[in-house]
């Protein structure tokens, strides 16, 4: 693999993740604050 493509990878993995978060973090934003 080149390392452009590794890190379009990871990027988009970490892309995934944070939408992830913010989708199962945002019914709870009210409890939170």
């Amino acid at each position: 693999m080149r390392e452009v493509a590794l890190r379009r990878g990871i990027f988009l993995l970490l892309l995934a993740l944070g939408l992830a978060m913010a989708a199962l973090t945002r019914p709870l934003a009210p409890r939170l604050s």
